[in-house]
Protein backbone atom coordinates (compact mmCIF):
# COMPACT_ATOMS: atom_id res chain seq x y z
CA UNK A 1 0.00 0.00 0.00
CA UNK A 2 2.50 2.63 1.18
CA UNK A 3 6.01 2.46 1.34
CA UNK A 4 7.56 -0.22 3.31
CA UNK A 5 4.76 -0.24 6.17
CA UNK A 6 1.23 -0.63 5.80
CA UNK A 7 -1.69 0.36 8.39
CA UNK A 8 -3.86 -2.96 7.99
CA UNK A 9 -6.84 -0.78 7.64
CA UNK A 10 -6.22 0.74 11.33
CA UNK A 11 -7.22 4.39 11.62
CA UNK A 12 -6.26 6.90 14.45
CA UNK A 13 -8.04 9.87 15.54
CA UNK A 14 -5.56 11.91 16.74
CA UNK A 15 -7.76 14.16 19.35
CA UNK A 16 -5.49 13.05 22.38
CA UNK A 17 -6.39 16.75 24.50
CA UNK A 18 -9.46 17.80 22.94
CA UNK A 19 -9.85 19.87 19.52
CA UNK A 20 -9.58 23.22 18.51
CA UNK A 21 -8.98 23.11 14.73
CA UNK A 22 -10.45 22.36 12.36
CA UNK A 23 -13.21 20.28 15.21
CA UNK A 24 -13.44 22.38 18.39
CA UNK A 25 -14.76 20.70 21.09
CA UNK A 26 -13.40 20.13 24.30
CA UNK A 27 -15.21 16.80 24.41
CA UNK A 28 -13.56 15.01 21.38
CA UNK A 29 -10.76 12.24 22.15
CA UNK A 30 -8.66 10.58 20.53
CA UNK A 31 -8.85 6.33 19.37
CA UNK A 32 -7.81 3.83 17.44
CA UNK A 33 -11.02 2.60 15.44
CA UNK A 34 -10.22 -0.96 13.29
CA UNK A 35 -7.73 -2.75 16.16
CA UNK A 36 -7.58 -6.53 16.17
CA UNK A 37 -4.90 -8.79 16.95
CA UNK A 38 -3.38 -8.75 13.42
CA UNK A 39 -1.99 -4.80 13.70
CA UNK A 40 1.54 -5.05 15.09
CA UNK A 41 3.70 -1.90 16.08
CA UNK A 42 4.49 -0.92 12.69
CA UNK A 43 0.53 -0.44 11.89
CA UNK A 44 0.05 1.62 15.17
CA UNK A 45 3.27 3.87 14.30
CA UNK A 46 1.86 4.47 10.62
CA UNK A 47 -1.50 5.12 11.58
CA UNK A 48 -0.77 7.91 14.37
CA UNK A 49 1.36 9.25 11.47
CA UNK A 50 -1.21 9.28 8.90
CA UNK A 51 -3.87 10.16 11.58
CA UNK A 52 -2.01 13.36 12.44
CA UNK A 53 -1.64 14.65 9.00
CA UNK A 54 -5.11 13.91 7.88
CA UNK A 55 -6.31 16.46 11.06
CA UNK A 56 -3.65 19.12 9.36
CA UNK A 57 -5.64 18.04 5.64
CA UNK A 58 -8.60 18.90 7.53
CA UNK A 59 -7.05 22.63 7.74
CA UNK A 60 -6.03 22.14 4.45
CA UNK A 61 -9.59 22.15 3.46
CA UNK A 62 -10.28 25.19 5.11
CA UNK A 63 -7.97 27.17 3.53
CA UNK A 64 -8.96 25.98 0.17
CA UNK A 65 -12.90 26.49 0.95
CA UNK A 66 -11.93 30.39 1.62
CA UNK A 67 -9.70 30.21 -2.06
CA UNK A 68 -6.33 30.32 -0.29
CA UNK A 69 -4.75 27.89 -2.25
CA UNK A 70 -1.04 26.83 -2.53
CA UNK A 71 1.26 24.59 -4.39
CA UNK A 72 4.13 23.46 -1.78
CA UNK A 73 3.56 22.62 1.90
CA UNK A 74 6.61 23.58 4.27
CA UNK A 75 7.09 21.54 6.87
CA UNK A 76 8.61 22.24 10.34
CA UNK A 77 9.48 20.49 13.67
CA UNK A 78 11.22 17.51 14.60
CA UNK A 79 8.82 15.59 12.02
CA UNK A 80 10.66 17.12 9.14
CA UNK A 81 13.30 15.06 9.98
CA UNK A 82 11.87 11.89 8.56
CA UNK A 83 11.41 11.43 5.11
CA UNK A 84 8.61 9.00 5.52
CA UNK A 85 6.37 11.21 7.84
CA UNK A 86 7.12 13.99 4.85
CA UNK A 87 6.28 12.11 2.04
CA UNK A 88 3.07 10.86 3.85
CA UNK A 89 1.94 14.52 4.04
CA UNK A 90 2.81 15.31 0.43
CA UNK A 91 0.60 12.16 -0.64
CA UNK A 92 -2.26 12.56 1.88
CA UNK A 93 -2.40 16.71 0.76
CA UNK A 94 -1.47 15.73 -2.54
CA UNK A 95 0.88 18.60 -2.99
CA UNK A 96 5.37 19.39 -2.79
CA UNK A 97 6.28 19.33 0.90
CA UNK A 98 9.63 20.92 1.45
CA UNK A 99 11.89 20.67 4.47
CA UNK A 100 14.14 23.24 5.57
CA UNK A 101 17.87 23.47 5.61
CA UNK A 102 17.24 24.80 8.94
CA UNK A 103 14.58 24.25 11.52
CA UNK A 104 15.09 26.87 14.09
CA UNK A 105 12.30 28.53 11.92
CA UNK A 106 10.46 30.45 15.38
CA UNK A 107 14.03 32.57 15.34
CA UNK A 108 14.38 32.33 11.35
CA UNK A 109 10.85 33.73 11.22
CA UNK A 110 11.49 36.63 13.68
CA UNK A 111 14.59 37.10 12.06
CA UNK A 112 12.68 37.88 8.89
CA UNK A 113 9.96 40.51 10.53
CA UNK A 114 12.96 42.70 11.92
CA UNK A 115 15.14 42.58 8.53
CA UNK A 116 11.91 43.31 6.93
CA UNK A 117 10.58 46.17 9.67
CA UNK A 118 14.40 47.57 9.70
CA UNK A 119 13.78 48.20 5.82
CA UNK A 120 16.83 46.31 5.39
CA UNK A 121 14.30 44.38 2.47
CA UNK A 122 11.35 45.74 0.79
CA UNK A 123 9.45 42.96 1.62
CA UNK A 124 9.22 39.58 3.34
CA UNK A 125 9.01 37.49 -0.27
CA UNK A 126 12.78 39.00 -0.99
CA UNK A 127 13.97 38.80 2.26
CA UNK A 128 12.78 34.59 2.84
CA UNK A 129 14.63 34.18 -0.61
CA UNK A 130 17.57 35.13 0.86
CA UNK A 131 16.93 33.50 4.58
CA UNK A 132 14.47 30.53 3.48
CA UNK A 133 16.31 27.72 1.95
CA UNK A 134 14.93 24.40 1.01
CA UNK A 135 16.74 20.83 2.22
CA UNK A 136 14.66 18.39 -0.31
CA UNK A 137 11.46 18.56 -2.05
CA UNK A 138 8.91 15.15 -1.65
CA UNK A 139 6.52 14.73 -3.78
CA UNK A 140 2.98 13.14 -4.29
CA UNK A 141 3.50 9.48 -5.17
CA UNK A 142 0.42 9.49 -7.34
CA UNK A 143 -0.63 5.54 -6.55
CA UNK A 144 -0.58 6.37 -2.76
CA UNK A 145 -2.65 9.49 -3.40
CA UNK A 146 -5.31 7.71 -5.02
CA UNK A 147 -5.08 5.09 -2.11
CA UNK A 148 -5.51 7.74 0.57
Amino acid sequence: MHNAIETNGLVFTPYLVDERASYADAFIRGSFIGSDSSHKRANFIRSILEGIIFSFEDLMQIYQHNQHNFDTVISIGGGAQSSLWLQIQADIFNKKVASLRNEQTASLGATIITAVGAGWYANFQDCTDVFVKTKKFYYPNADNVSKY
